[in-house]
This record gives C-alpha cells, sequence and structure tokens, in this order.
C-alpha cells in the first residue's frame, strides 16, 4: 500500500470537504479552489494573484478565470 504524501492528504481532504459543503466536482471552482488550498498550505503567506497565477498556469486558464471561477464556487457553497 503506497503511502500519501502530504500534499495528496491536502487534495483528498479539500475535495471531500467541498462535496460536503454541496459544491460539485464539476464546477470549474471545484479544482481551483483545490489547487488554491494546495498552495495556501504549502505557503501561507502567498498572495493570491500569486494563487490565481499559478492555479491558471496548472490548470491551463488565466488568472482571471481562476479568480472568478472560485469566487462563483464561493457564492454557490454560501447559497
Amino acid at each position: 500500500m503506497k503511502s500519501l504524501t502530504r500534499r495528496e492528504i491536502i487534495k483528498r481532504l479539500t475535495r471531500r470537504t467541498l462535496v460536503q459543503l454541496g459544491l460539485s466536482p464539476r464546477y470549474h471552482g471545484f479544482s481551483a479552489i483545490v489547487e488554491a488550498i494546495d498552495m495556501i498550505a504549502d505557503d501561507p503567506e502567498i498572495k493570491m494573484m500569486a494563487v490565481y497565477q499559478i492555479a491558471a498556469s496548472r490548470l491551463n486558464s488565466t488568472p482571471y478565470r481562476i479568480e472568478r471561477n472560485i469566487r462563483h464556487a464561493t457564492f454557490v457553497i454560501i447559497q
């Protein structure tokens, strides 16, 4: 049995929590939030613009779309 890395554990817990909060993995913001939380867990001092830029490169998107998708997913959870 393969042991999980810290990063894999954080991503799994984040995914599980988002689903429990009612966010479907089909939302574009779902992956963006998982990536953002992963980066923030590694570096709590990271600036959000850097998070958007790095997540955009990882998800083949733009920082603007990442920010909008995270904002929309957050709105869905709050509803």
